[in-house]
């Protein structure tokens, strides 16, 4: 089973109006999207958070006539809407289900607001749903490869060389508490030096921390 990861824009910047208020509100930023789907009458539901008070995103959602359902989540704000899709939403989603591709979630907004979306599928469909992806989204791959969910595809994602020196980074108790080795230590059951340790220990931590961690963490933190 294979993957693609894309950056997805709508040729007129967003997938719906609301996204575009949310994105201009100070008090206000993008959080996940936990699951979309696309019914059988053409409509859309979408469960997504927002960062930022419950109180002010049902003060936006009232103000701009949008209905909608919102919990506390948190500091945050989880959100459930019905509503009639954009063009490029329905076409997207509609891709999907002809080519026989799994939308993986959650799908997250970048930093600059476009959608960061994993399909999954074989190498064939994935292709397949690519080249008819709509012609108003600007579609941009980030990254392919097999297939691994969760947190196995973490580990997956490291080099030989990473992954190497994170198991003998653990089996050797430098992640303990209190730690029982040393970058010195590790360096001479891996025959490098102390400072090579060192640098993929620290690769391999940012490299996790990022992907666990929310891509915002809202505008009062």
């Amino acid at each position: 089973m294979e993957y693609v990861e894309l950056k997805i824009r709508p040729g007129d910047r967003w997938f719906h109006e609301f996204d575009e208020l949310v994105a201009a509100d100070p008090e206000l930023c993008h959080g996940p999207i936990h699951h979309i789907n696309l019914l059988s009458d053409d409509t859309m539901v979408v469960l997504y958070e927002i960062y930022g008070s419950k109180e002010r995103v049902d003060a936006l959602h009232a103000e701009h006539d949008h209905p909608a359902e919102t919990a506390h989540l948190g500091d945050d704000t989880l959100v459930y809407t019905h509503h009639d899709p954009s063009d490029v939403a329905y076409d997207l989603l509609t891709v999907a289900n002809e080519h026989s591709v799994v939308v993986d979630t959650p799908i997250e907004f970048s930093d600059d607001d476009e959608l960061q979306v994993r399909l999954i599928g074989t190498a064939e469909s994935l292709q397949s749903a690519f080249g008819a992806a709509p012609e108003g989204a600007q579609v941009t791959v980030e990254k392919t490869g097999e297939y691994r969910p969760g947190t196995e595809r973490l580990f997956t994602d490291l080099t030989d060389r990473q992954r190497e020196t994170l198991l003998t980074a653990l089996e050797m108790g430098y992640y303990d508490n209190p730690r029982r080795a040393t970058y010195s230590d590790i360096a001479g059951e891996l025959d490098c030096t102390a400072t090579t340790v060192g640098e993929h220990l620290r690769k391999i931590e940012g490299y996790v921390l990022r992907e666990i961690a929310p891509r915002h963490w809202g505008p009062t933190r």
